[in-house]
């Protein structure tokens, strides 16, 4: 039977209530955090404590997050998974039925483990969504916020084209990050390139460990979705799927072929999981 940590207790789902005042049903008022594990170990876990503690702050939700790691262990532990995602979830708490918020709102904490996801064998298929990233100037893009309509709708256009996710584009017409993840692309000179933060994207952890790790000449900015349609070698990345490499670009019909650079990178990732996560070789 699975576990969750709700507000303090260890409940079965089933026994896990959140009230219909919750401000995180009502408006989305929250954020999240997805978090890899190996070998019961938390992934880049002061990255994404970090991360955790910029969205609560940007969204102005007052939490302590100190406990946060010990629950995820004891989650993990009586879920007795060795390898998994673990999803923290934070919203501002009960509330009135209006926008404002009273201030002495108590937030909900939901902590949820679950085993490994499926990832794709193959190099995927990505649609150029007509869906924009949502603006900066609208909600804090450095913020995993619980709202994410306009990412279920690029999810659910690219699956009516039968590719794997969509790529969203931002109110300028600028590159930003697909539906759940960050992308980068190597360019004919063999300069990997990726889309900057003042692009509006979101700072993804694997995003981040790609940029720290990679041995190639790296380059953030902000680009047209001309420098897809030129680049020779695409790959997106998050906690679930980690480096996924990209065969197509649709509606352009533009092609990839996946080399041994993107493959570099997906070994040099798996060791630096290994590093922190204490794995054996032969483990992961």
């Amino acid at each position: 039977m699975t576990i969750i940590y709700l507000n303090g207790e260890y409940l079965a789902p089933e026994n896990a209530k959140i009230s219909i005042l919750d401000r995180g049903f009502r408006f989305g008022d929250g954020i999240f955090e997805t978090i890899s594990f190996y070998n019961k170990r938390l992934y880049q876990q002061q990255t994404h404590l970090n991360r955790l503690n910029k969205s609560l702050e940007l969204v102005q939700i007052n939490f302590d997050i100190k406990k946060i790691p010990e629950i995820c262990e004891s989650l993990i532990k009586q879920n007795n998974y060795s390898d998994g995602i673990i999803r923290v979830s934070i919203t501002r708490g009960e509330g009135n039925r209006g926008y404002m918020p009273s201030g002495d709102e108590k937030p909900t904490i939901v902590i949820e483990s679950f085993p490994p996801p499926h990832v794709p064998k193959k190099a995927i298929n990505l649609w150029l969504s007509g869906i924009q990233k949502i603006s900066p100037l609208a909600l804090p893009c450095n913020a995993k916020t619980s709202q994410g309509l306009n990412s279920t709708l690029a999810k659910i256009d690219a699956a009516k084209h039968d590719c794997f996710d969509s790529i969203l584009l931002g109110d300028k017409g600028q590159i930003c990050e697909c539906s759940s993840g960050n992308i980068f692309w190597f360019d004919e000179n063999n300069i990997l390139h990726t889309p900057s933060l003042e692009s509006g994207v979101l700072p993804g952890t694997i995003r981040e460990a790609v940029l720290r790790l990679s041995p190639f000449e790296t380059r953030k900015g902000v680009y047209s979705i001309l420098s897809l349609k030129n680049a020779e070698e695409v790959f997106i990345t998050n906690v679930a799927w980690k480096i996924l490499p990209v065969a197509k670009l649709f509606p352009s019909r533009t092609n990839y072929t996946p080399s041994k650079r993107t493959q570099t990178l997906i070994e040099l990732l798996e060791e630096d999981i290994r590093k922190d996560c204490s794995l054996s070789k032969e483990k992961n």
